[in-house]
């Protein structure tokens, strides 16, 4: 009997507990969204999350879930609202809504869209699925929490300065010698939404990065303007790294473009803090980019992988590396020097041969590479690794840039050759 009232009591708990959870998330109308905004974010922020619970939105429902995970973890540090808009595209019918929030600098172009607000002030914006949710919501807090100098009720989204093509040698020149400079191409016209999505989230994250990076923005209007720079877009195609589209985004050093990336930014917070010790080329010196530049490895394509896992291993240990020399991949360009590293002091031990993917996305279409590894029940999700095969099996798998790799080989040939990590 002690035993029923135990389990009947525990019941309870969990129940009350869940009904807790589920509670995280307020759910609150168009009408009434800013009496709440006034009266839940003066201890904490306030996430307000405009989404929809329609099936056909599964963008929608997808970051629902990433919402209520984060309202579990974080709900002693945030509040969070929901508005929900049945069906998702009911969202264009809140012309009221979408007008104050664009005047605000935050447009609501489309569902899901996050805003914070602290002290009745919106912070910080985000449109799109975020996968990266708990953790942006923490880098955040402080910055959320900033009221020093504060004295309107304006995003926190420093504007980019604006030039013109003509500028660009001479602003880049002058910019980029003590720290990166972004350079911004985009447009504020209206037809080119992802231009003017990609504006916002690049403003919005100009603060927290203005110790690391200077910015500056090219608009074109209309956007299809861009077509009529031909000395500019000329000067980008003699380095081999074209401006193809708008938005793109582009980062020079010491007055050298080192990255060249079109599209909008999913996290620009992420993409600017992975480029930024590439792009000063820290952790990898002149001098040793130097020392390996001229080593090239034997290059496969995904079809041979099958036949070199199998002849080419039989004797010594076969190492592929499948990278991409897309700037784009950041840990790629890292992982090419580190690999060429390890070939110099062990190719009389190992056999190497490369893999590359160009641009780097085309590795995620590749059927090849996914039913080869599938074979050995493994599978990769990015750029770069490095597979160890040995007598036709796996003995190990190095997933990213492995800095010291050449030490894993030379200290790890005795396992490689002794294990297998996976058999075919």
């Amino acid at each position: 009997m002690k035993y029923h009232h135990q389990l009947l009591a525990s019941i309870i708990f969990f129940a009350l507990a869940a009904a807790a959870s589920a509670q995280n998330i307020k759910v609150t109308s168009p009408e009434n969204l800013e009496n709440y905004i006034s009266e839940h974010s003066q201890d904490k922020p306030l996430l307000v999350h405009f989404s929809s619970t329609d099936k056909n939105c599964g963008f929608c429902r997808k970051n629902n879930k990433l919402m209520l995970k984060a309202s579990k973890t974080l709900g002693d540090k945030y509040h969070f609202v929901q508005l929900n808009f049945n069906p998702w595209r009911s969202i264009s019918r809140y012309k009221t809504l979408q007008a104050h929030y664009k005047d605000l600098g935050f447009p609501i172009a489309s569902l899901p869209t996050s805003i914070i607000y602290y002290k009745n002030q919106a912070r910080l914006y985000d449109s799109g699925v975020n996968d990266n949710l708990i953790d942006d919501l923490k880098n955040n807090i402080a910055l959320v929490k900033k009221t020093k100098g504060r004295t309107s009720n304006k995003p926190i989204a420093i504007k980019m300065d604006t030039i013109m093509p003509a500028q660009l040698a001479h602003y880049s020149a002058k910019h980029s010698t003590q720290k990166p400079l972004v350079v911004h191409f985009s447009s504020s016209d209206k037809s080119c939404g992802y231009c003017i999505r990609d504006n916002v989230k690049v403003d919005a994250v100009i603060e927290r990065l203005s110790d690391k990076y200077n910015f500056v923005r090219l608009d074109f209007n209309p956007w299809q303007s861009l077509n009529n720079n031909k000395p500019l877009l000329d000067d980008f195609i003699k380095i081999g790294k074209p401006i193809q589209g708008l938005p793109t985004t582009v980062i020079y050093y010491k007055n050298i473009v080192k990255v060249v990336s079109r599209g909008e930014r999913r996290n620009p917070l992420a993409f600017f803090g992975n480029h930024y010790d590439t792009v000063r080329g820290m952790g990898i010196t002149d001098e040793f980019k130097k020392e390996v530049s001229n080593i090239q490895l034997p290059i496969i394509t995904p079809s041979q992988l099958d036949h070199y896992a199998l002849t080419q291993s039989k004797d010594k240990p076969l190492i592929v590396h499948i990278t991409s020399q897309d700037e784009a991949c950041v840990h790629c360009i890292s992982s090419n020097a580190y690999i060429r590293d390890a070939y110099r002091h062990h190719k009389q031990t190992y056999d190497f041969v490369e893999l590359s993917y160009n641009p780097w996305r085309t590795f995620n279409s590749d059927k090849h590479l996914k039913q080869h590894l599938a074979k050995y029940r493994l599978s990769l999700n990015g750029l770069p690794a490095t597979v160890i095969y040995y007598k036709a099996n796996i003995s190990g798998l190095i997933r990213g840039k492995n800095s010291d790799l050449s030490k894993s080989l030379g200290a790890g040939y005795q396992a490689i050759t002794t294990q297998v990590y996976r058999k075919r």
